[in-house]
């Protein structure tokens, strides 16, 4: 999920997209295993944003 975060600047997918297509898959499996991959997918975001 990190990678897939990363991935986003360089694959031209919005991260808000990417973030609503997450929310859409792991929902269903309880808030704690959605907002875990949630901030999984933000950090590795914000780490490709600060390079």
């Amino acid at each position: 999920m990190v990678m897939l975060g990363a991935a986003c600047p360089f694959i031209g997918i919005e991260y808000d997209k990417m973030e609503d297509g997450v929310r859409r898959i792991f929902g269903r499996k309880g808030e704690e295993v959605l907002e875990m991959n949630v901030r999984a997918l933000r950090a590795g975001y914000e780490v490709a944003l600060n390079r």
